[in-house]
């Protein structure tokens, strides 16, 4: 047992480090792209352990496929558009790090269903969609977060190629006329669907299943509209880093 708990600790430092070393040169980076000033950045900068790194402290290691609880954006100061736009940013990183929980309930309860079926022949139906209602709930809500870190999955191909003004160019036009209307179109065709889900108190057709299937359904909007704060807020600081301005 001692260990996993010295190997713990070893490993959680080292997230640690490396966590410090990468936001350091994401700073500098951003920094250099706009030909900005941001004095007293890399002071106020404060790295996240993040929740890897707190479970390292007791000896256990999970992977979460979506979270990292790294912060690459700059701090703005003296600038009310760049200010709402890192309160949005806490704001989803605190939802995010919460959402992200539910993947440990949700391996605990395909452990305890497991060992039920295989182990005594008893699965319940109940912890069967509990799994899949857990793992909604986090890939919804991880949403918003992927988008604040930047870290979904993108083709870049000409992208890459280009300047950086070029490159923040494509990026405002995409959200404003890509990502953004695609949350909008998914809210309102949404709206229905839970309503609907609401106004007949829909449950599980199984009849040991879980009750309130419109809650889950409820994170639908709720997820894509946290996404399109996410959105917002990128779209402010790739106006502002294209300006010029952080002031």
């Amino acid at each position: 047992m001692r260990f996993y708990h010295v190997a713990g600790w070893r490993i959680s430092n080292n997230l640690r480090n490396f966590s410090i070393t990468r936001g350091k040169h994401s700073v500098r980076r951003m920094a250099a792209e706009s030909k900005a000033q941001y004095p007293g950045l890399l002071r106020s900068y404060q790295p996240s352990l993040g929740i890897t790194a707190h479970l390292c402290r007791f000896g256990y290691i999970f992977t979460f496929p979506v979270f990292s609880l790294e912060k690459e954006a700059a701090v703005s100061k003296g600038n009310s558009a760049l200010a709402f736009a890192d309160l949005i940013d806490a704001i989803i990183n605190r939802v995010g790090i919460v959402a992200s929980w539910s993947y440990v309930l949700l391996i605990v309860v395909i452990i305890v269903q497991v060992t039920l079926r295989y182990g005594f022949n008893n699965g319940l139906v109940v912890l069967e969609e509990l799994q899949w209602h857990l793992y909604a709930l986090g890939l919804m809500l991880g949403l918003a977060y992927g988008q604040t870190h930047n870290v979904h999955i993108r083709v870049d191909v000409l992208h890459a190629r280009f300047q950086t003004t070029t490159k923040r160019i494509v990026e405002i036009l995409g959200i404003l006329f890509l990502l953004m209307p695609f949350i909008l179109v998914v809210i309102w065709h949404s709206i229905d669907f839970v309503a609907d889900s609401w106004r007949i108190n829909e449950h599980s057709n199984a009849p040991s299943g879980l009750p309130w299937r419109w809650a889950i359904k409820s994170v639908i909007p709720l997820s894509f509209g946290l996404l399109f704060l996410s959105a917002a807020a990128r779209l402010v600081r790739e106006i502002t880093l294209l300006s010029g301005r952080n002031t």
